[in-house]
């Protein structure tokens, strides 16, 4: 088929391709059945950025070639194939383009993964970029629009680690960094507010104040305190200070509490979190890289390959903060055990964590829900995952979480929380299961107690 069919969304006075359509008042006009090769957005940059919106999360048009007339707003630049061809050769061979690689993977988009179709995406375009766009209302400042409006499940949420996957699999990389932001640790939120309070009571209560200091007898104290009618006066000692380096100096605490009236050079900073209220020194905040990224031949070729994949790559997608392989995760355990028998008041815990049946359910639900599922586990346990934390998986479906200092309550709390991902796993597919099990090492520990034992016998309360 040769000829090309150009839909035309707005009134604008752009007629330079043939072939092009009676323009339609807006994207909802457009046929819900019969799709067109390339979408022309004939509008001003705020409407068209609606209108890419609402095609993007069209099933027919998700993946459409789309153009824009008018140089686009930031997430219009996201979410359109840039400004449309000022030659019709240039568009038919886009589309043609467009065409065969729809036709290669059309059969496997039903039931593709999120990180699939965003990688079909970006293959279908000859030039398509992935673009970040700064978004203050969200709590991590950065959103990818694309990456947005291409989920079709609630448990698709998180759109970091879904770009984080992939480019751990090679199949996208990046190609410029935008920017680089400050995060809460807690919360993981960039709405921070950074403020200077007095280094001993950490009040917010300072403020710059001149001061002198008497070297009869020392004191240090506000310039207005030692001046008087008759000149400058110790109010400590009553000596006059009549020359500056000889009786009196202007030190270099030029800040004072109003609450403790302590004297200092520099304030302390602290970050203070606008969402979760967590308080934080700037070097303890998490630094996050966020990137435009391009696909790379390996993604190239997952897509000529047809996108869907035989078997899930489970070892690849549980890599995250923390995580051990089984044998130093075992030496780790075993060098605690030896703390505990030497030194009574050390303690930790162990979490275990079994999914029921994951591969099975993994394989019935399809690739696309199979790893937004696996998305999801991995998002919420790396929330779980302290920085002094340190996990293992000793097989598909069986996690353990090394948690130190964290006596029988702390361990319970972990296994709590677990729960709550159970909740959500059970929102996907009723049959899905978490057991969990723990041990905390309060007691004396026996001379006889190994790793293997315990995680041995730890394993058998999964099952």
């Amino acid at each position: 088929m040769n000829t090309i069919r150009i839909a035309k969304i707005g009134f604008g006075a752009y007629n330079r391709l043939d072939d092009i359509s009676a323009p339609f008042a807006d994207a909802a006009a457009l046929p819900s059945t019969d799709r067109h090769d390339a979408v022309v957005l004939d509008q001003p940059p705020a409407e068209a950025e609606a209108s890419l919106r609402q095609l993007r999360s069209h099933e027919l048009y998700s993946h459409s070639l789309i153009y824009v007339t008018q140089h686009p707003s930031d997430i219009g630049r996201a979410l359109s194939d840039g400004l449309v061809p000022h030659e019709r050769e240039q568009m038919s061979q886009d589309v043609r383009i467009w065409r065969q690689r729809h036709r290669e993977i059309e059969h496997a988009l039903a039931d593709a993964s999120l990180e699939s179709r965003l990688l079909s995406w970006l293959w279908m375009g000859p030039h398509r970029l992935l673009h970040a766009v700064r978004t203050p209302s969200q709590k991590d400042l950065y959103s990818y629009p694309l990456v947005e409006s291409l989920k079709t499940s609630a448990i698709e949420q998180d759109t970091f680690w879904v770009l984080q996957f992939a480019a751990q699999q090679n199949w996208i990389s990046t190609r410029q960094l935008v920017d680089r932001v400050r995060l809460c640790m807690h919360c993981n939120s960039g709405h921070l507010n950074y403020v200077d309070v007095c280094p001993d009571c950490q009040s917010l209560s300072i403020e710059r104040q001149p001061s002198l200091h008497c070297f009869v007898c020392g004191h240090v104290g506000p310039q207005e305190k030692f001046m008087k009618d008759r000149g400058l006066f110790c109010p400590n000692c009553l000596s006059q200070l009549r020359h500056i380096g000889s009786d009196y100096d202007r030190p270099m605490e030029n800040y004072r509490c109003r609450d403790c009236q302590t004297f200092f050079v520099d304030a302390l900073v602290q970050v203070r979190c606008l969402d979760c209220g967590e308080i934080h020194l700037p070097e303890e905040l998490k630094v996050r890289e966020v990137h435009d990224f391009q696909l790379t031949e390996f993604g190239r070729l997952r897509c000529r390959q047809g996108l869907l994949k035989a078997d899930f790559n489970i070892e690849a997608h549980f890599d995250f903060q923390g995580l051990l392989k089984r044998e130093p995760f075992m030496l780790l355990l075993g060098w605690m055990l030896d703390i505990k028998r030497r030194y009574k008041d050390s303690v930790f815990s162990i979490v275990g964590m079994r999914i029921v049946d994951l591969r099975p359910t993994l394989e019935q639900l399809g690739e696309r829900r199979g790893y937004a599922l696996l998305d999801s586990i991995v998002a919420r346990l790396a929330e779980l995952i302290r920085d002094t934390d340190r996990c293992t998986r000793t097989t598909d479906d069986i996690i353990w979480l090394f948690l130190p200092e964290t006596d029988a309550n702390g361990a319970q709390r972990v296994v709590a929380r677990l729960g709550e991902l159970s909740e959500l796993l059970t929102l996907v597919d009723g049959t899905i299961q978490i057991r969990t099990t723990w041990y905390s090492a309060v007691d004396e520990v026996s001379s006889e107690e190994s790793p293997e034992l315990l995680i041995a016998r730890l394993t058998s309360q999964l099952f």
